[in-house]
């Protein structure tokens, strides 16, 4: 984070030892823009995967109400004609009746290659002590094709 402006050639601390009030702004300032960046919670990246992947929560176990980040990216590994995959978001939100959620998160990518591949972000506001999960769901159209699938859950903070 840059200094801010005129900070530059300010005493840190006064003559009684204290930080002056100016860099006591840029400390507090940082702090804030600190708090207020993405951490990464988990990550899952179970090996290739030939068929549909039940409601599967993302390792973390309950999670306090607040703004989260999930990201799946999904790419066949062995491809069949005709099959495709798609990733689903599972999660609870809102105060007594807590309500479940889902969302396609990834839309369905047709296996027809190597080079196949999905991505989805969401953006998605839980519960307190609630999971998320994920799924997938699997139209084969023969035997044999495989993917890979990768999902990052974030906090963004905030209730």
């Amino acid at each position: 984070m840059p200094l801010t402006t005129g900070l530059v050639g300010t005493p840190i601390v006064d003559g009684r030892g204290l930080l002056t009030p100016r860099w006591q702004i840029q400390f507090r300032d940082q702090v804030v823009t600190i708090d207020d960046v993405a951490v990464r919670k988990a990550v899952v990246q179970p090996t290739p995967v030939s068929a549909a992947l039940p409601s599967t929560p993302i390792g973390t176990g309950p999670l306090p109400s607040g703004l989260y980040r999930v990201s799946a990216a999904v790419h066949i590994t062995a491809p069949v004609a005709g099959s495709s995959v798609a990733v689903t978001l599972h999660w609870k939100d809102g105060a007594p009746p807590v309500v479940p959620c889902l969302l396609l998160l990834v839309p369905p990518v047709v296996g027809d290659t190597t080079t196949s591949a999905g991505t989805g972000t969401a953006t998605i506001h839980i519960g307190a002590d609630t999971e998320i999960s994920y799924s997938t769901t699997y139209t084969p159209a023969g035997s044999g094709m495989q993917y890979a699938l990768h999902v990052v859950l974030e906090t963004m903070g905030g209730a």
